[in-house]
Parts: structure tokens; sequence; C-alpha cells
């Protein structure tokens, strides 16, 4: 699967289901850590800096909501977050968190294995957009050096954020389907995943609009999918 030892944490209080994890991620290729609880977890991760972190919601001491924000405070890493089934709510308050992508118990390992490559991928360098450098307003997006401010200060995005972004302000003014954007950036598997794709436009508005809850930049067409106002 992956040319060298990639890295990757699990954060599972139940035994069987880390062993579970562990064994179908090593079998493809990866060196894994298991971490058995929130606080754990964060000081191994700040230890091993793992390439890929598979994220149990409800675990102990610190909560996997509460993991993943710290994460994303301070690192790019893919977080695949998992919860029970049927639990919408943790789903969406994970991709709120930061997660790139979700995994519902009882879970196949074929589709473990298909969304943690999904999420390496998206992780890889991408072609750059034509437009080095965008403007709107107060925003200023610099593809080259991957770099956003906001009034001046600094904004952190996610990869999947900057690529949304990214591939907006190619199409500017043209209105993109929401089956478009998600093959383009989280691949063919994901064509009608659109919870995902609202979740991720909810944080990237709230990150570089600051127009409250009427978004100017990022527009929705109802039922179809999103445009960039310029």
């Amino acid at each position: 699967m992956i040319g060298r030892k990639f890295v990757a944490q699990v954060v599972e209080d139940d035994p069987a289901i880390a062993r579970l994890l562990r064994r179908i991620l090593e079998l493809d290729g990866f060196e894994v850590i298991v971490s058995p609880d929130g606080a754990t977890a964060l000081d191994q991760f700040e230890d091993e800096t793992p390439d890929l972190v598979v994220l149990d919601i409800g675990i102990p001491k610190l909560s996997g909501l509460e993991v993943c924000r710290h994460l994303r405070e301070n690192s790019d890493v893919p977080v695949i977050i998992v919860t029970s089934s049927g639990q919408d709510g943790d789903v969406v308050r994970g991709l709120e968190a930061g997660a790139d992508d979700y995994l519902c118990k009882p879970f196949n390992g074929n589709v473990l294995r298909a969304r943690v490559q999904a999420v390496l991928r998206r992780k890889r360098p991408q072609v750059k957009t034509q437009k080095d450098q965008f403007k709107w307003n107060h925003l200023v997006v610099n593809f080259d050096k991957r770099k956003v401010t906001l009034r001046g200060e600094p904004v952190h995005l996610t990869p999947i954020e900057f690529k949304l972004l990214n591939i907006l302000v190619q199409y500017s003014g043209k209105v993109l389907t929401s089956n478009y954007l998600l093959t383009e950036v989280w691949g063919p598997d994901y064509e009608f995943e659109s919870q995902i794709l609202r979740t991720h436009i909810s944080r990237l508005r709230g990150k570089i609009e600051d127009t409250g809850r009427n978004p100017k930049l990022i527009l929705t067409e109802p039922a179809v999918g999103y445009s960039l106002n310029i």
C-alpha cells in the first residue's frame, strides 16, 4: 500500500476493537501505536508524530472531540473518527472538530482501508491552482506558499479546507455541484457524502468570512452545490 513505514495512532479504549484496528493497519504496512485514553493519546502524539490518527469518540479522560480539537490546533494530520452506528450527531460534531472522515461501528475492514487511503491521498501535495494569489475584501490567500490571512492575521486551514478553497477559486463565478466537489476533494467513493461537504464548507466559511450567518463569498446553490461569488 505504501512505500515507507507510516505510523498510525489508534485511540481506542476497547481492547478488542483496538486489536482489530491494529491488525488491519499493520497488514497494510503501518507501524501502529495504541492509546487507551485521550490524555495518553495527546502525549503519544507529541512523542511519535504519527501520519494518521484513528480516533474513537467515546474515550475516557479526554473525549475524542477534545483530542481532535487539540490536534487541529497544531497539526494537519489526517484524523478518522470512529462513532457508534447511527449516531449522526457524533459524526457532525467530529467533523466540526476538524476530523477528515468518519467510520461507524461495526465497521468492515475494507471500508477502513478505503477511508485510510482516501485521507492519505488528500494529504499528498496537490497541483496548485493557476492563480498564485487570491484576494477578497480583507482575505488574502497565497496558494504558492499555502498561507491565508484575514485582516492581516494568519488563518489556519486544514488540507481539505485549503483544497476546497483552491477548487472554488479555480472556477470562480461558476456553480460546482456537490457531487463534483466531493469527487474532486475526497474521491469517487464519496460522491454522495453530502454531510461531509456541508460541514467542511461551514468550517471554511467560519474561518475566511466575517459576515456571520450571511456568507458573501462562498454561496450555496440550493439542491445543486456551491460557487465563489467574485
